[in-house]
């Protein structure tokens, strides 16, 4: 017999994980969205789930607490804001998050040479980092990406002044 979980039905209330609430990973400020994002369709809800334990645990046990900014998005909000077309986010399979006792830098240094499963790791603009899981039956790539203008990704350097530069 499948879980909740598995069947995509939790509830808006419930913890994806140890650390983390369905709610703080659907959450937004954007008033128009607000039914769409609380509630998300079965399949991003079960992802959402593997986010949470896959990437979500593993990188707050690297680096300490981690505080989420933006999860899922629901396709409207996703538009509203001028995300990606393809955005992982509207599948539920990224979440970008600030570290709350560690510098940003630290935080991505050490999620990037760990084995959390990543498809993509993305430094945004030097204000919170962007960690993305592969599609359902997809191996992760482990992208490392900066980004500090819009479109235009860039292979992450450690040493670059941009980065060096971010506590």
């Amino acid at each position: 017999m499948s879980t909740l979980a598995e069947r995509g039905q939790i509830p808006a209330g419930a913890k994806v994980s140890d650390h983390f609430a369905f709610a703080e990973l659907t959450v937004t400020d954007h008033r128009d969205f607000l039914d769409e994002q609380a509630d998300a369709p079965p399949s991003v809800r079960m992802n959402l789930v593997r986010l949470a334990s896959d990437l979500l645990e593993p990188a707050r046990d690297l680096c300490g607490p981690l505080r989420v900014n933006s999860a899922y998005r629901c396709p409207g909000l996703n538009r509203a804001i001028g995300g990606a077309l393809k955005s992982a986010h509207m599948d539920g399979l990224a979440a970008d998050v600030v570290p709350v006792e560690i510098d940003i830098r630290d935080a991505y240094l050490r999620v990037m040479k760990s084995a959390i499963p990543f498809d993509q790791l993305i430094f945004e603009w030097g204000r919170w980092i962007h960690l993305g899981a592969a599609r359902h039956a997809q191996e992760p790539r482990r992208q490392t990406l900066m980004i500090w203008a819009p479109g235009q990704y860039e292979k992450f350097a450690a040493n670059d002044p941009r980065v060096r530069g971010v506590a």
